[in-house]
Formats: C-alpha cells, structure tokens, sequence
C-alpha cells in the first residue's frame, strides 16, 4: 500500500500540523530524514528542518513530498520521525489484513469490518440492483438515517428506501461515470455528506461503496477508493473463471465450521466442481511445523498451489492450506509433486486423510490430515498419511467421537462388504487370526482348514488392506478395527 501526505496529515493531528499539500498523491513508501546531498526520491517522504528545504532560519520541522509540505511545530525531528514510522506500521498492518481478508469466509463483510479502522464513518457496499453485500455494523438508525437497521436485517434497500431515492432523481445529482462523487445527504441523514465509490468488474460498473461523513477529508476519499479498489479485485475473482472454486470454498468452510447443507446442495456443490455424487475424494492438509505467524510464505503457498491445482478446491482455514480433490492416481501425483515444491521451500508439512465420498463429514478428515501431521512430525517426509498414524489418531479421537466409522481403513469394511454380499471367509479369518493372537495352528484349528489354506487367505488379505500382520502399528490398527466392528454390530443388532 502507498501512503499519501494527505493520510499522514490526517494522522499527526495532536502535533497540530499546518499543510501545504498540492499533489497529495498516495506514492509514498519510506520515510527519511532529510539530506542535502542525498537525490530526493518521488516515494520517500523527508522530516527535516524548514531551513533544510528552504533555506533561511525557520525553525519548524517539515515533512516534505515532492512539491507537498506539512509543518510541525510542537515536536522534534525524532520525535517525528518515530510517529511517522508507527503510522507506515500502522497502514501496512492494516493493508495486510484487507488483503488476507479476500480469503475469508465471508470477505465482503469482513474487509468491511477492517476498513472501518480507518476509515471512522458509516459505510455500505452494494450492487446495484440496490442488493447490499456488506455494512458497518456498529452503526445504527440514530447514527446514519432512518431504516439503517433495516438495511443490516434484510441486506437490501427496504422498499421506501428505493422508492424514496427513486424520488429524488439521485442519478441526476451523481452520474455513474463520476467517481467519487459527493452526494448531498438525504432528509433525516445523521451525516452531513454521503461520499460514493464505483466497483469495476472488468471494466463495467458493478455497485458501489457508500462513505457516510460528516467532515470530508482527503484521506478518507484516498481510503475509500483503495477499498473499493479492493471490493473490485475480489469481484473480478468471483466473476471469472476461478468462481465455482471460490464458491466451493465457502461451502467447504462453512461444512467445516459445523454448518449442515441438504442433500440436494450438496448435490450441486458436486456438480459445479465436475464430481460425481459418489466421487472418492481426498483431503490434504498443510501446515506450519510450530503455531507461529507465516502469512507471507503461507498466501505465498497458498497461490502456487492453488495456480497448479485447478481441478481441486484450494482455500486458506485457521492456520492450514487446505486442498480437496479426487482421490485418483493422476491427481494424487500432481497434488505429491506440487506440495513437496512448496514444502521444500516453506519447510511445511502435509497431511492426507482417509479417501471419503461424505463430504458433510469433512470436519473428520481435517482432523485426520491434522493428526497425520502431527504424529509425523520427527520424520524427514513433506507429506504424511493418516493411514500411518491412524492408532494414534483414534487414540486421540475416540473419547468424543461417535461417527466411528468413518476412523476405520474402508478398506477392512470392504473386507466385511465382501463377506456378506459374496461369501468370501476373508473378514472372519482376520478376525480369528486376531483373536487367536495372530497365531497360525491355533487359527487354522479354529477355522478347520489347512495351515496353507490360512496363509494363502492371511497373504491375500494383507494385500487388500495394503497392510502388513509383522508391522506392530498395523496390528494394533487392525486390533482395535475389528474390535471396534464386532462391538458395534453387537450393539446395533
């Protein structure tokens, strides 16, 4: 973000300044103390004495742009120097924040919530078939005009609202094609001036956002312009080829915040995406090794990925990237090679969940690509399998869970599948062999067949499950699965 002299004025109040601004321009980005024999530079404002810049034995100290000046008296050079700095800390912060709040889940109410730091007044973003988007909150009916309550309840104009602007014929006061333009308040408006910006959609006039002052400042137009400016970014998004992505983006995140959908929407979510109802998908979860604050390196992953990764949803929630996509070799080679590019740079690491077809249940899998992380951690891989850490997850998971099913390798409920629909003894083998403490006479004696008829099927049943009856953590899986099923069939018959 640029700064103006103008935004630096409005902020240096209590050094009652005196301005002496022409240009005003925001293409400010560093401030300097002044040197004569330094070349002064179009973006960097200068804090020096009035005498430095103009010669004579003026005393003040002036903050010079340019052909733009601002006189201090009540400070000194330092003192200056360190409120100007926290005013640039300040703005940028504040940049920064707007810009990350494109990727949030409901961004036009949230840069809304943040521009209103700055810019202290009243404001409204709406289309212009008069539908609003998003409105400052914290103000109410005794504040801006009558029906302002009304306004944040319904998300619209109320009806007298528009017939009452129709009425006054406003297009006349305020052509589209002038911007901002300065609208004069209408009768019972707490504001004394309403101030309005165009948003662009490729180049078309999409709507508006509505400033509500009463003092008019050059700052707050400077503001409001570049919010605007940022509305019609996120529109120009929304609007183009990437919009069924960010539209499953906000379902997804609202799934994953505990909201419920009917089946028919989640039905059309599926098909904008181009799925299958019954499509296999799969989570993949990327994460910073500690809770700190990676934002640059993380929107920074977050666009490579997203860029490489079309047919998925890739979306920014709490502290992870998060990509969804089909569960097929093709994309799982794409999603390995693109995610270990980012890791190798970031240092991140990646988690991948069960492979679902429920994506109501998505909150599930978040946690299992979570726990795939955090389990893996003191390994040296950029990409970890919930399948490999599945014990300790459900170790973790099974005090407060109670979809369990969806913590069992669908795999093994295949195997129970398989048994019922087509007499395959595959699923009771295992279950012998497990109770039997995975010894192969006691087994075979169980079942009453040949010791190669038992480890012909114990062979073909660690294929299936792409498991293995010597690796430890495979048993306690399958321990706890099989455990888990006979009780819960017990249970439910």
């Amino acid at each position: 973000m640029k700064i103006s002299m103008w935004m630096l004025f409005d902020n240096l109040t209590e050094f009652q300044p005196v301005s002496a601004i022409s240009d005003g321009d925001a293409v400010i980005r560093q401030v300097r103390m002044f040197s004569p024999k330094e070349q002064l530079r179009p973006d960097t404002v200068y804090i020096g004495h009035a005498d430095e810049f103009s010669g004579g034995d003026h005393d003040p100290i002036v903050l010079a742009n340019g052909r733009d000046r601002i006189t201090v008296s009540h400070c000194d050079a330092a003192e200056l120097m360190n409120r100007v700095l926290s005013i640039f800390d300040r703005l940028r912060d504040w940049d920064n924040r707007l810009k990350e709040a494109r990727l949030t889940q409901n961004p036009y109410q949230e840069i809304m919530r943040i521009a209103n730091e700055e810019i202290r007044c009243p404001m409204v973003l709406g289309c212009k078939d008069l539908t609003v988007y998003a409105i400052t909150e914290q103000y109410h009916d005794e504040d801006v005009y009558k029906g302002w309550d009304e306004v944040k309840e319904i998300r619209t104009l109320p009806v007298w609202l528009i017939k009452y602007v129709n009425d006054l014929a406003t297009s006349a006061w305020s052509p589209d094609d002038i911007d901002p333009a300065f609208i004069e308040p209408w009768p019972g408006m707490k504001a004394k001036m309403q101030v309005r910006f165009n948003c662009y959609v490729n180049g078309e006039i999409w709507g508006h956002l509505m400033v509500y002052v009463n003092e008019l400042k050059n700052s707050v137009i400077q503001l409001g312009r570049y919010v605007a400016d940022l509305y019609g970014d996120l529109l120009e998004r929304l609007h183009s080829k990437d919009y069924d992505s960010y539209s499953a983006y906000y379902w997804v995140a609202d799934l994953l915040d505990g909201k419920t959908f009917e089946k028919g929407a989640i039905r059309s979510l599926y098909w904008s995406l181009g799925w299958e109802d019954n499509e296999q998908l799969q989570l993949y979860r990327i994460m910073a090794k500690r809770a700190e604050n990676h934002n640059n390196v993380m929107y920074w992953s977050f666009d490579n990925i997203r860029e490489r990764l079309k047919s998925a949803v890739t979306f920014v929630y709490r502290d992870s990237i998060i990509i969804i996509g089909k569960n097929t070799p093709s994309f799982s080679r794409l999603a390995a090679d693109c995610i270990r590019e980012v890791t190798d740079l970031s240092g991140y690491r990646c988690g991948v969940s069960f492979p679902f077809t429920d994506i109501e249940k998505i909150g599930v899998y978040f946690r299992q690509a979570g726990y795939a992380v955090k389990y893996a951690f003191e390994k040296q891989e950029a990409i970890h399998r919930f399948e490999a850490v599945a014990y300790e997850g459900i170790l973790k998971e099974f005090a407060d869970n109670t979809d369990w099913k969806l913590w069992i390798d669908p795999k093994i409920l295949r195997l129970v599948d398989m048994e019922k629909q087509q007499g395959k003894e595959l699923y009771s083998t295992l279950v012998s062999f497990l109770s039997n403490g995975m010894h192969i006479g006691n087994t075979a004696d169980a079942l009453f067949v040949h010791r190669n008829t038992l480890i012909k099927r114990l062979n073909r049943i660690e294929e299936l499950l792409g498991r293995s009856f010597q690796n430890v953590n495979d048993q306690e899986y399958l321990y706890f699965c099989v455990s888990m099923i006979e009780r819960m069939d017990s249970i439910e018959n």
